[in-house]
């Protein structure tokens, strides 16, 4: 016989089945409770990137039942700062930790903002105009940091901690007499802050966009910011304009646009540029030109040969035409004229006369536009006319411009290469109704208004470098007999505006870090109508640097 009997067995499985079923319960207790308070476990059973879901049985004893249910779970994923189980597995205590450090950093959060937000109103309400007339008085920015330690203090137990009210009181500040997280961003010199919604930032860094940790409190915030950026220029932005452009005072170009033209949430895009100006040393190094071809830019400068800088969006067009412009300190006596969507060429010239244009207000009126600062620059007698970028009719007037007397025009477009940029200046000429010039009327007007193209690229090694700088030769037949091509030759077109590249820079390899290597190298292409129209204007340039292998000296000065 056994050594129990059947009776003892059974007494023995519901002992058993008991002892089991109120360990069950109190699991099931404990679960409720962190529940309550919690996110369902469901919700950080994520699957492994890239793994297969692995079948792991796991029996759930339900009370006074013998009911098994066998669940397919997948593996859970284990945060770095979840401790492990002895097997390696993230137990249900791990997840609940967690949780609940998950929960406590939420509502610290959850509390900091919301003092965040009561602390600006209470500023705002009570300096009120003070805040937009007095903002650079330094006397008036130490009486506002008092007032929000003041009202910091008055939070109690939402700020505990000297550390806290500090790090708030910087943040509210900004907030209130700056452009919030964005203000730390300045300080560290980026040249593109792009913000793709309130909780991310990127930065330009060395020709890589990256992401920074920073971010706006919320997208109530980011609103705000971009309110006070335009309030600051007298603009508005709201539902029925959700589109801006302006001018920060320190000459950095912002883009706001707020939903619903964008339904992820407003965007933000700050273009600054460096407070001490790039030099022609700084251009060396980064590798965007050679000693020869700036040598060459220069002389260009100084000869008023009309100047296109063409290249695509972030190529550096603006701060090559700041570079070449700063040329023109040859002679303090010029009379310089710039027309700008927002001033950000920075000229060492003591004769310059800035122009800006500006968009209509919200009544619809008083907009300039930079077609009526053109056709205005000709009456105030300038020697050399600027136009920062043109992206429309602007384009008719420039031309016309340069073909009515005024020499040593410089602007700069949007454009791919030297070729396709007769294609641009048909699209954009003809966006001037008030012109009726037919397509070949514009490539001639082209070719005698332009002398010279320089081509800027941004490759793919994240280094800004001068591709091309071209000639305009000429239009048909003039341009033709200028190259000494003959009718019936195959580069004959009585139709095509003629263009010779003078220096192109031509890649060799690939180097550390991927960056390319190459050099500067000259064609070997003479420009005869160039020389013949910088000696009239007093300008000697020697034809040695057209040959390949030339070499300016350190000095700038051309030949030794």
């Amino acid at each position: 016989m056994g050594l129990f009997s059947k009776g003892d067995s059974r007494e023995a499985e519901n002992e058993r089945r008991t002892s089991l079923a109120d360990r069950i319960s109190q699991k099931e207790e404990v679960m409720r409770k962190y529940q309550s308070s919690v996110q369902p476990l469901a919700r950080v059973q994520e699957r492994v990137v890239g793994e297969e879901p692995k079948n792991e049985v796991v029996t759930v004893a339900k009370k006074s039942t013998e009911i098994t249910e066998v669940v397919s779970a997948n593996k859970l994923r284990k945060p770095k700062d979840i401790p492990k189980s002895p097997t390696g597995e993230l137990t249900i205590e791990d997840i609940m930790r967690q949780q609940s450090r998950t929960m406590n950093q939420d509502k610290k959060k959850q509390i900091e903002e919301e003092v965040v937000v009561r602390v600006r109103e209470k500023i705002k309400l009570r300096f009120g105009d003070r805040i937009k007339n007095e903002m650079n008085e330094p006397k008036f920015k130490g009486e506002i940091r008092e007032a929000i330690e003041s009202a910091l203090m008055d939070e109690g137990a939402a700020v505990p901690t000297i550390d806290d009210r500090e790090r708030l009181k910087e943040r509210i500040y900004n907030l209130i007499m700056g452009f919030g997280p964005l203000e730390v961003l300045f300080k560290q010199g980026y040249s593109e802050i792009m913000v793709t919604h309130y909780d991310r930032i990127f930065v330009e860094d060395k020709g890589r966009m990256i992401l920074k940790e920073i971010q706006f409190g919320s997208e109530e915030e980011l609103h705000s910011i971009i309110e006070q950026m335009v309030a600051r220029i007298g603009r508005v932005v709201n539902d029925s304009t959700p589109l801006v452009d302006g001018r920060l005072e320190d000459g950095s170009r912002f883009n706001a646009v707020l939903p619903p033209i964008v339904p992820d949430g407003a965007q933000l895009t700050i273009r600054r540029f460096p407070e001490n100006k790039l030099t022609e040393e700084d251009y060396l190094s980064f590798g965007t030109l050679s000693r020869e071809t700036l040598w060459f830019l220069k002389k260009a400068v100084e000869a008023k040969w009309n100047l296109i800088v063409s290249g695509g969006t972030g190529s550096g067009k603006t701060s090559l035409l700041n570079l070449m412009s700063n040329f023109l300190s040859y002679d303090p006596g010029l009379s310089v004229v710039t027309i700008e969507d927002s001033c950000e060429l920075q000229i060492s010239h003591p004769n310059v006369r800035r122009y800006e244009t500006r968009q209509a207000n919200a009544a619809g009126s008083g907009e300039v536009t930079s077609r009526m600062l053109v056709k205005n620059l000709m009456r105030v007698r300038p020697d050399v006319a600027i136009i920062g970028e043109i992206r429309d009719g602007t384009m008719a007037d420039f031309l016309r411009l340069n073909t009515s007397g005024h020499e040593g025009g410089m602007t700069t477009v949007h454009n791919n290469s030297p070729e396709e940029l007769e294609n641009t200046i048909q699209v954009l000429f003809q966006m001037a109704q008030d012109y009726n010039f037919t397509e070949n009327a514009i490539s001639r007007l082209y070719a005698n208004a332009v002398d010279l193209v320089i081509q800027i690229k941004r490759y793919k090694d994240h280094v800004r470098r001068i591709s091309h700088i071209s000639h305009v030769v000429g239009y048909g037949k003039l341009g033709a007999k200028r190259l000494n091509i003959q009718f019936g030759d195959p580069d004959y077109n009585p139709e095509e505006v003629y263009i010779r590249d003078i220096y192109r820079w031509k890649q060799t390899g690939i180097g550390e870090n991927g960056v390319f290597t190459g050099e500067f190298v000259a064609t070997g292409y003479v420009p005869e109508e160039l020389l013949e129209k910088a000696m009239t204007n007093g300008v000697v340039i020697d034809r040695n640097i057209f040959n390949c292998g030339y070499k300016a000296e350190k000095g700038g000065n051309g030949v030794a």
